[in-house]
């Protein structure tokens, strides 16, 4: 316990020692060597929290439907993803939100086909408040969210080989979006089939879907505990809400503690 206690202290302290930290960790995990020489292939969508990873996962589904014989998997750790990996000869979609050395390996060395979803962190934070998972914008810095969401993002963006997609393109700009993951995937959509996943994976299908779905409680939420969606999964998907939800003073102190983030990706301050 006191050796998780420091490991989690210092692994949080830069993305340099966030890094060191999890290659070092994979490393010396007794199954790393066969993690990497597995035959077993898998689609792993890496996407930030709150960032369109749903939607992202629902357009490979759709994308694969009747191609491939495909399930998902939601892993939380690395020893939750070495367990999935596949014999040769199924096709495996994991889907994840913390960064993993050695699925960041896979996909470098092209074990793995990676995708990776991204949205404004000030978006984010809202999002975070109306699901309920914290009260106000400094409990997202105070209790160390920021850091763990910003390493996550910059190493997995960081990687080699994965497709990159921005939350805006992917509700925006669908039909593109739709038609670059089909690329990655090896596929070559037709009009119809696109416009019929468009439809597919709109807002109201997607909340119909979730409306179907069995729950459990888990750590105050209602969680399904196949697909790891949540009753209340999809809220409120506007971009650039941040601006009506937070005053000025508000947008400045967020602009300035998030700096890294939104400069790295691109955000206006």
């Amino acid at each position: 316990m006191i050796l998780k206690k420091v490991y989690n202290n210092y692994i949080n302290t830069s993305i340099n020692n966030y890094r060191a930290a999890k290659k070092f960790k994979s490393l010396f995990n007794g199954r790393f060597k066969s993690s990497l020489k597995s035959k077993g292939f898998d689609i792993i969508n890496c996407g930030a929290q709150r960032s369109g990873s749903t939607l992202l996962n629902l357009i490979i589904e759709e994308i694969l439907k009747g191609k491939l014989n495909c399930s998902t998997k939601f892993c939380n750790t690395e020893e939750d993803y070495i367990g999935t990996i596949i014999p040769n000869g199924t096709i495996g979609l994991i889907k994840t939100h913390n960064f993993s050395h050695i699925i960041s390996q896979r996909i470098e060395k092209g074990k793995s086909l990676g995708f990776f979803t991204y949205r404004d962190i000030r978006d984010v934070i809202v999002s975070h408040i109306q699901k309920g998972w914290i009260s106000d914008y400094n409990q997202f810095f105070e209790s160390g969210k920021y850091n763990y969401y910003l390493y996550n993002s910059i190493l997995y963006s960081e990687t080699n080989n994965i497709l990159c997609i921005e939350y805006e393109d992917l509700f925006y700009k669908k039909k593109k979006s739709i038609k670059s993951v089909a690329k990655k995937l090896g596929y070559n959509l037709s009009d119809s089939e696109v416009s019929s996943i468009i439809e597919n994976t709109s807002i109201k299908n997607i909340k119909n879907q979730i409306s179907k779905l069995q729950y459990d409680s888990l750590k105050n939420n209602l969680v399904n505990s196949e697909t790891n969606l949540h009753s209340n999964h999809v809220n409120d998907p506007t971009s650039g809400k941040w601006r009506d939800y937070f005053n000025d003073e508000e947008i400045a102190e967020i602009n300035r503690k998030a700096s890294q983030y939104l400069k790295y990706f691109n955000y206006e301050l």
